[in-house]
């Protein structure tokens, strides 16, 4: 039992160590071999079991031996204890290899953090946050940092979503971490028993347990803290401290990189702000693998100067922008650069453009690390150098100018003056003119104390020095009393802060000369402040002081002349608008234009001068401006409105600025009499002379020159424009026998004195003879000798023609008068003929309406009428060569009077001259009497054909419409430019000899023989075309022809026809006086105007008619009176009645118009006249549009 005890026991121990063994095999981690252990314990127990089974089933004959098993026992219990023994030690040993393989793991994982670590300050802070949190185990984990007095965290991990990341420090854990001197870390277990669990709110919020944090600093500095949290508690090891302390150091370092950076990119921040926006243009070199500098950096204004793009300039060698440089300017710089670190030099850069400024460049070496660059700082010095350029020549010429100005200049010093005012001021002197006064020393001392620091050649000749040093050495050797007191006030303004002033002095010449000088100083720029350098002029007025004297008495003695002269004088300045304004004006220009002076003074000169052009003064004062002495007479109005004649005499001056016309005017109006008397009379001499053909001469015997007039040309036939032929070839004027006749008189008169009258022939050759009749007498000088001789030379031609042709005449006069007669016959009859006419067309024209219906009977009567009527055209015709009608001019077709004419003449004209007619163009049409037109048709080709009856030819009629231009109007004397109908009448006769082309128009000229002409023909003709407002030219060529040209002006389009209507005349009721002396026509008259519903009175005479007038003035509203009647004619009534009834209407009924004219007629009223005969309808319409007009 024992035995079996034992084997139980010791199968137990085997057992027991068998699950020893496998622990083991757990906590080494050494598996396979203490497994293999176990399985041998293991079957070791099995082994025992197997003796304990059969000794408990008593198998027989098996059998143990005690001792063994005792022994079996004792080692099965040595190794249980054993293994239980080493399980301890190798469980320790395990654990201790587990916390080195962490820290192991630890370590690495930190490592690989850190150098895993980016640029990036906010991602390397994240990740060193979660390192801090995976490494701890802790729920969360923190970096906060102070930032702006706010706790900020920068580094979060795990944290909840509702997290705050910024709050305010106070009672927050971390904020105390900070705030904790030292480094070691913080460990708080139990934070709920803690004060944070109030203020520190995430404590609560979370339900946080364990806090461990420490301190991150920068420089020495806790800037922020690390911290990891659990919500339960946790016993942290100082190892965990120490990797607490690890990261938070790395945090420190990410810190410090940060402000590194930060510095180093708020530094790079500056540099490129100064490199930006610096005024210099900054470019960075750097060698390049051949050691030659390039571009690698530029500023903006560097690129904006040359004009290149940042792409563009980057890269390139500096030859690029200086390709001037010469090989031994860039050795140069170099050993600078080498020597001394930096290079100073001026050279010109290109621009883009190709175009060249002026550089002032300062390289300087920078070592970056490794690397060495060059630092260009370029300043653009093309206007500085300008500005140098200009300065340096404006000293020269100031230089110039202060060596050759003929004025006196002087560079003084006032610095020490200016010192001495400044202690003054300090010293609390506020007056200090007043203080000049009391220590005048105080001046004289200033003046010793301005240091002359040079002297032009001017001021040697001012002062009578020989040399720069007589004068350099004071001012008080030229100054004298006047001087000083001009120096005091210089004083005053340098004390009152003036740096420039102009006064009156007088100095003296070294000689002890006086000299009246004007003082001009001005400080130089620069110096404004010290007063160090002053240049003073002085210019020496003594002799324009002694002339401005002159000038002054001068001046008295002109306003003496002024005021006192006989002419108007008047001083004018031109006006904004260009019109002279009177500035001053003597009492003799007030007087004579009747004003006072202050009524004159500040008018226009077109308040006396009102009648000139808009432009008249204008162009004056151009021509004064010019320099030109202006002569013109103009007239002046005077106050009361009159006007007189003045010749004026201006010219320009300008003093200063202002241009002064100066004025003198004369009153010229008896002048101007006197010389158009003269004007008028040697107007008249020659117009005598002409008329006369009457010359004067004047010979100098000692110089063989002859003056002649200008009708003595036209009497000898040469052009006045030529000179005078002398003496000896004047008698070659003359016929032999008359020229031996004119020199033996001449020299009879040049030898006794005796004057002479010859009748002398010329010789002109290309004519008829001419005679002239020539009368001198001597020419004497102061001792009585005879030096030549004057004269006249008459034209007696057409006296001796006349007497040649008295006889013809005589009977050309007997002609006249013949035709004097009957024209006096012709007008007697007019009137009685034209009074039988009337009462014929009107007793016509009453049968003719009476005889209505009786055609038979009309036919004989309009027949009667129509020969009444041609009999009033032959009356009318009589009067009109008798010269006593009235035309009857009215708007007339030329084209049917012209065929009409060219039949008649047609059958008239030989057979030998052909009438040609031409009419071109639409129908023409004037404002012309009929019959003077058709008078007009007929005389021209009557000419025509007397001019071709001896060899026949073509007589030419034209008819149609031109336009004259001006140079074509100017062949017809009176007509103007315009539209014209032209009548032509041309024939192939004779022509027209150009010696008689002048005389054609004058009455009674003929080149007919006696009996076939009277010479009025053409006249007539020129007349009546003139008369109508039109003109006549002829063309003639010998042996060719003649063509008459006569131009009319053409009827406007709106000229009313004076033509009898031929509908129902108006009529009226109106009251009419009708005043006829033949009885028949007074009836046909008033049943006239009755039939057209009339009130008609009749008389028999016009005194009767004057007292029916006087009785009831206001009972007729019309007067139609006959003109020629007994007593008391038309007119005469007519005058009679409107000094009773101004503005009463007269109609004018009259066979004749012998005795009244167009100007009669206005001035009578009289409206309209009727001619006799006149039909029924004339008369009625007439006097409607009489009474519709009043």
């Amino acid at each position: 039992m024992f035995v079996i005890l034992i084997l139980a026991l010791s199968a137990l121990l085997q057992f027991a160590a068998t699950f020893c063994a496998l622990r083991l095999a757990r906590v080494t981690g050494r598996t396979y071999a203490w497994i293999f252990i176990a399985v041998a314990l293991f079957l070791m127990g099995v082994r025992r079991l197997i003796p304990l089974f059969h000794l408990v089933s008593a198998t027989p004959g098996y059998t143990v031996d005690p001792a063994n098993e005792w022994v079996g026992l004792a080692l099965s219990l040595l190794l249980f204890l054993g293994l239980m023994g080493l399980e301890p030690v190798l469980a320790g040993r395990q654990r201790a290899g587990e916390v080195q393989g962490k820290s192991r793991d630890r370590l690495a994982r930190i490592n690989e953090c850190l150098v895993g670590l980016g640029a990036n300050y906010l991602t390397n802070v994240e990740r060193l946050t979660r390192l801090c949190g995976e490494q701890l185990g802790a729920t969360c984990a923190l970096y906060n940092r102070l930032d702006k007095g706010m706790l900020c965290s920068l580094g979060t991990w795990q944290t909840p979503p509702d997290y705050v990341p910024t709050d305010k420090p106070d009672g927050h854990i971390c904020y105390d971490v900070i705030q904790k001197p030292g480094t070691a870390a913080v460990v708080i277990r139990d934070l709920a028993s803690t004060p944070y669990a109030t203020t520190d709110p995430n404590v609560a919020k979370y339900g946080l347990k364990t806090y461990i944090g420490v301190a991150v600093r920068c420089g020495g500095e806790a800037v922020g803290s690390l911290c990891a949290v659990f919500q339960a508690p946790v016993d942290l090891s100082e190892e965990d401290q120490q990797v607490l302390s690890i990261i938070a150091t790395a945090l420190g370092a990410e810190e410090n990189r940060r402000r590194a950076l930060g510095a180093l990119q708020e530094s790079e921040a500056r540099y490129r702000a100064q490199f930006e926006q610096a005024g210099d243009y900054f470019l960075v070199f750097e060698a390049d693998r051949h050691g030659a500098p390039v571009i690698i950096d530029a500023n903006e204004k560097a690129l904006s100067a040359h004009g290149y793009s940042r792409e563009e300039l980057l890269g390139k060698p500096i030859a690029f922008l200086d390709p001037e440089v010469s090989p031994d300017a860039i050795s140069q710089r170099a050993r600078a650069l080498e020597s001394e670190g930096v290079a100073l030099f001026n050279t010109r850069h290109r621009r883009r453009d190709g175009s060249f400024f002026d550089v002032e460049v300062r390289v300087t070496l920078v070592r970056v690390g490794e690397k060495t660059i060059m630092l260009s700082a370029e300043r653009d010095t093309t206007e500085r150098n300008r500005a140098a350029e200009a300065l340096r020549r404006s000293e020269e010429r100031f230089r110039l100018v202060f060596e050759n100005s003929p004025v006196s200049l002087w560079e003084e010093d006032f610095s020490a003056v200016k010192a001495l005012l400044d202690a003054l001021r300090e010293k609390g002197i506020t007056d200090i003119d007043a203080y000049f006064r009391q220590h005048p020393e105080v001046v004289q001392q200033c003046a010793e104390q301005v240091r002359i620091a040079d002297v032009n050649p001017a001021s040697l000749v001012l002062h009578g020095a020989t040399s720069k040093e007589d004068l350099l050495a004071g001012l008080t050797k030229t100054f004298t009393h006047e001087s000083y007191v001009a120096f005091q006030r210089e004083l005053v303004a340098i004390w009152n802060g003036k740096t420039e002033m102009v006064s009156d002095a007088v100095v003296r010449t070294l000689s002890g000369e006086p000299r009246q000088v004007i003082v001009q100083w001005s400080v130089c720029p620069g110096h404004k402040k010290t007063f160090s350098k002053v240049v003073v002029s002085l210019t020496d007025v003594t002799e324009r002081n002694r002339a401005e004297a002159a000038v002054r008495e001068s001046e008295t003695r002109y306003r003496t002349l002024f005021e006192q002269s006989g002419d108007y004088i008047m001083l004018m300045e031109v006006g904004a608008d260009g019109v002279p304004v009177i500035a001053e004006a003597n009492e003799a220009a007030a007087q004579a234009h009747g004003y006072s002076r202050d009524e004159l003074l500040g008018k226009p000169i077109n308040f006396l001068d009102p009648d000139a052009a808009p432009d008249a003064h204008k162009e004056r004062i151009a021509a004064l401006v010019s320099g030109n002495l202006a002569m013109f007479t103009v007239q002046h109005r005077r106050k009361d409105g009159s006007l007189f004649e003045v010749e004026v005499r201006a010219q320009a001056v300008r003093l200063g600025p202002k241009l002064v016309i100066v004025s003198s005017e004369r009153d010229i109006t008896e002048r101007k009499r006197v010389e158009r008397a003269l004007r008028e009379n040697e107007a008249r001499l020659k117009e005598a002379q002409r008329l006369g053909r009457f010359g004067s001469w004047d010979w100098d015997a000692q110089t063989d020159t002859i003056t002649w007039s200008e009708e003595y040309y036209r009497v000898y036939g040469i052009d006045p424009r030529q000179r005078p032929p002398g003496y000896e070839e004047h008698l070659k004027a003359y016929t032999p026998e008359s020229a031996a006749r004119l020199d033996a008189a001449v020299k009879r008169s040049m030898q006794s004195g005796e004057p002479y009258e010859l009748d002398l022939e010329l010789a002109d050759t290309t004519g008829p003879c001419r005679w002239v009749t020539a009368r001198s007498e001597t020419k004497r000088d102061e001792e009585g000798r005879i030096v030549g001789l004057r004269g006249t030379a008459q034209d007696i031609t057409e006296r001796k023609r006349a007497e040649a042709e008295h006889g013809g005449l005589q009977a050309q006069l007997l002609q006249v008068q013949k035709l004097e007669a009957i024209g006096t016959l012709a007008g007697g009859i007019a009137h009685d003929f034209n009074n039988i006419l009337q009462g014929i067309v009107w007793g016509i024209e009453t049968s003719l309406r009476k005889a209505a219906d009786r055609p038979e009977i009309r036919e004989r009567l309009e027949a009667v009428l129509h020969h009444a009527l041609r009999a009033a055209d032959l009356v009318r015709q009589i009067l009109t060569f008798s010269r006593r009608n009235l035309p009857q001019r009215e708007p007339l077709a030329l084209q049917p009077l012209v065929k009409e004419a060219v039949n008649l003449l047609r059958a008239s004209v030989p057979a030998s001259i052909e009438v040609r007619l031409r009419t071109e163009g639409p129908p023409v049409t004037v404002t012309a009497d009929p019959t003077q037109m058709h008078q007009v048709l007929m005389n021209l080709s009557t000419n025509a054909v007397h001019a071709m009856e001896e060899h026949g030819g073509v007589l030419s009629i034209g008819l149609g419409a031109v336009t004259l231009a001006e140079k074509a109007a100017m062949a017809f004397p009176g007509l103007a430019p315009g539209p014209y109908v032209e009548l032509t009448v041309s024939d192939t006769g004779t022509g027209i000899r150009p010696e008689i082309m002048g005389n054609i128009f004058d009455p009674f000229f003929t080149t007919k023989e006696q009996g076939k002409g009277t010479g009025l023909g053409l006249a007539v003709v020129h007349g009546i075309v003139r008369s109508h407002g039109g003109a006549i030219g002829v063309d003639s060529t010998v042996g060719k022809g003649t063509t008459f040209r006569v131009l009319l002006p053409p009827a406007e389009a709106s000229s009313p026809s004076t033509k009898p209507t031929t509908g129902p005349a108006l009529g009226g009721n109106e009251r009419i006086l009708f005043v006829e002396d033949e009885q028949v026509l007074a009836n046909y008259g008033r049943d006239v105007l009755e039939e057209h519903g009339y009130s008609v009175t009749t008389s028999m005479s016009g005194l009767e008619a004057l007292e029916l007038f006087r009785q009831s003035p206001d009972h007729f509203d019309l007067v139609i009176t006959d003109q020629g009647m007994p007593h008391l004619s038309g007119s005469e009534l007519a005058r009679r009645l409107l000094a009773i009834r101004p503005n009463l209407p007269i109609i004018l009924y009259s066979g004749s118009a012998e005795t009244i004219s167009a100007t009669s007629l206005g001035e009578l009223n009289i409206r309209a006249i009727l001619a006799k005969p006149c039909s029924p309808e004339q008369m009625a319409t007439t006097v409607r549009n009489v009474l519709d007009a009043v």
